[in-house]
């Protein structure tokens, strides 16, 4: 058993004495769900205002201070052995190496601390004990029987998530190679310093409107690596389900390249509960004249098979999307209408087949000129100024 009191006085003044309030490390008793508002006020002397999401690690939740809305996550301190070991401490890294010289990208810690024999429920905890994988059921089970929590605090609080605005976002030219442009530079800022975020996923890409036009962040840092850290429990618990974990590039880019693709198609299967059969995908897929054409965007990286069939699937989707469709047991007549045409498919196959870190330069390159390409050309065929002056009329 750690002795959590010992490591949080030991690493106090490297790690805690981030400008918060003194009351943060003392004692602080949770004695239900329902006091989550006193709790997070005696840490912090914030206002709670809503839960904003719980998710397989924590609660986040929308408080003002002095004014100011920020952003309140709430987590039980896992098992560690030593401070970059901890998903806390490794925020904490995150925030001073990256987050603090990218503060249009990423979101700042305001404050952090600990609180001492904490008795907080995470809500979800009946969807999470429900979960069919299970090292990820143990896990939080572990970690919940654990008798400490952490705290952060961050800003600023966004205007929306790219879930809420994805359509809008896959069905525009301009607005989705600005979308892959942002994010991919990002990634890279993370990959140049070691990092890599692990989750990039419709609810962890957030953005900030500012005159019409939107500024990307990828947030929740809950699952940061280091190519430098040494592996945690969480690290050694992920790279049984997926050995390309901890790699800096490969799951940040394969999580972009998914949130790239157009899925109209499946909301519409699922309004009108149509049968999905994804298990006939991959023997339909091996007999299909687009097995050898799909095989070449598969990155050398790569060679376990899980991984490879997850990402067969995801190149048909992006190159094929009709027969992708079809191969799951959707009519071709539902195909014909409903499926769109993937924008960028040949870039995002090109982003996936180099998913690592030897053609990386190129990639970044190649997306800039076409997002440079795109503005240039919708620039030229934007309708010039209509002429109101009528002196010369008569």
């Amino acid at each position: 058993m750690i002795n959590y009191k010992h490591k949080y006085i030991k690493y106090k003044q490297k790690y805690l004495n981030y400008g918060c309030d003194d009351n943060m490390n003392t004692k602080f008793k949770n004695k239900s769900r329902n006091d989550i508002d006193l709790m997070i006020g005696g840490t912090m002397n914030v206002n709670l205002i809503k839960e904003l999401g719980s998710g397989g690690n924590g609660t986040a939740y929308l408080v003002v201070r002095n004014g100011e809305k920020l952003v309140y996550k709430l987590e039980r301190l896992d098992e560690y052995t030593e401070p970059l070991t901890s998903e806390y401490y490794r925020q904490i890294d995150f925030d001073e190496k990256i987050a603090r010289e990218n503060k249009d990208k990423f979101m700042i810690l305001k404050a952090h601390g600990m609180i001492l024999d904490c008795d907080y429920v995470q809500p979800n905890t009946g969807k999470m004990l429900a979960k069919k994988d299970e090292v990820r059921k143990e896990r939080f089970i572990r970690k919940n029987k654990q008798p400490h929590c952490y705290f952060l605090l961050y800003s600023p609080y966004l205007d929306g998530r790219f879930r809420d605005i994805k359509r809008e976002i896959q069905n525009n030219e301009i607005l989705m190679i600005d979308f892959i442009y942002q994010i991919i530079t990002s990634i890279d800022i993370m990959r140049n310093k070691g990092f890599s975020q692990n989750d990039i996923a419709y609810d962890n890409i957030m953005y900030k409107e500012i005159n019409n036009t939107y500024e990307w962040y990828i947030i929740d840092y809950g699952n940061i690596t280091n190519v430098k850290y040494p592996d945690s429990l969480l690290d050694k618990e992920k790279m049984k389900n997926d050995p390309t974990y901890k790699k800096t590039l490969i799951t940040d880019i394969i999580g972009l390249i998914k949130l790239c693709v157009d899925e109209s198609i499946y909301d519409f299967i699922k309004e009108h509960k149509i049968e999905r059969k994804d298990n006939l995908f991959q023997e339909k897929f091996k007999e299909s004249e687009i097995y050898k054409d799909i095989a070449q965007f598969m990155p050398e990286s790569i060679t376990d098979e899980k991984r490879i069939g997850m990402l067969e699937r995801l190149a048909t989707m992006i190159k094929y999307p009709v027969k992708y469709v079809n191969y799951i047991g959707i009519s071709k007549e539902i195909c014909d209408e409903y499926v769109n045409k993937q924008l960028f498919a040949d870039l995002l196959l090109e982003c996936l087949k180099h998913c690592n870190d030897d053609n990386y330069g190129y990639i970044i390159n190649k997306i800039k000129m076409t997002r440079d390409g795109v503005i240039a050309k919708n620039k030229k065929n934007m309708p010039s100024p209509i002429d109101t002056d009528t002196s010369s009329a008569l």
